[in-house]
């Protein structure tokens, strides 16, 4: 019995010895592989976001458009400044100027001026073209004879105003000719920037 149970232990040594000496064995491939996967994931974590790489971080997402956004930011907000800036030297400018309301034109040399007027008096072009803006505060209906013809609303997104029709504010309008087209004011008192021959009635 002792004899059996000896070279039973004898057997379990020596295969344990086997299985120690093969994993020391396979230990230089374990250690390839591993290092290969962590290499991997490392290279697959600098590569992401790149343009081969549909996947996208933040950092690339800030590194790439960011500044594309904080430029276009700051480029639009350069033009609004100078344009704002633009603006208040033309208020400034049209400040000096004086409109009249007796049909005389409103200024020969082709200037903007300020005209204040009442509730339903009217203007209309007494020669040529005249431009207009209704500024807030002042409200007038579009005055046209013609069922297909109006006054043309110059500013983007704009068009034509048809008889009946309210003035939209801030809006460069345009009143082709002297053929009665024109406005009447609705409001107490209304004050409208124009430029060309106008008569006020």
């Amino acid at each position: 019995m002792s004899d059996n149970i000896i070279k039973s232990n004898v057997k379990i040594k020596t295969a344990l010895a086997a299985f120690v000496f093969c994993m020391i064995l396979m230990l230089p491939l374990f250690a390839g592989s591993s290092a290969e996967v962590i290499a991997n994931q490392s290279t697959a974590a600098a590569s992401a976001g790149t343009a081969d790489d549909p996947l996208v971080t933040l950092s690339w997402v800030n590194k790439s458009y960011t500044p594309q956004v904080s430029l276009m930011i700051e480029m639009e907000t350069e033009y609004l400044l100078n344009r704002i800036k633009a603006l208040e030297n033309t208020v400034a400018s049209l400040r000096q100027g004086s409109g009249q309301s007796s049909g005389v034109p409103s200024d020969s040399s082709g200037g903007w001026v300020i005209v204040e007027m009442a509730k339903g008096e009217k203007l209309r072009s007494s020669s040529g073209v005249v431009e207009f803006i209704m500024r807030p505060g002042g409200e007038a209906l579009v005055l046209s004879r013609f069922s297909n013809q109006g006054l043309a609303d110059l500013t983007v997104g704009g068009g034509d105003l048809m008889n009946g029709e309210a003035l939209p504010e801030n809006h460069i309008m345009m009143i082709m000719r002297p053929d009665d087209r024109g406005f009447e004011v609705t409001t107490n008192i209304a004050y409208i920037i124009v430029r060309g021959d106008y008569e006020v009635y």
